[in-house]
């Protein structure tokens, strides 16, 4: 999930550098794109962490 958040964020930054010279619409696609991603990172951070701790997840 980590990557799939890096690889959004090129994403948005590609739609953001269109949008700034051409439509509107890619700016806000951009905004769309990079909360998407700022919402997976967590989610791959705490899937990272259960992996690297064993048992965390019977803990808990």
């Amino acid at each position: 999930m980590i990557m799939i958040s890096g690889l959004l964020l090129a994403v948005s930054a590609v739609l953001l550098i269109v949008g700034v010279a051409g439509p509107s619409a890619c700016v806000y696609a951009s905004l769309v794109v990079t909360l998407l991603a700022a919402g997976l990172l967590p989610l791959g951070a705490a899937r990272r962490v259960q992996r690297a701790v064993p048992g965390s997840a019977r803990r808990s």
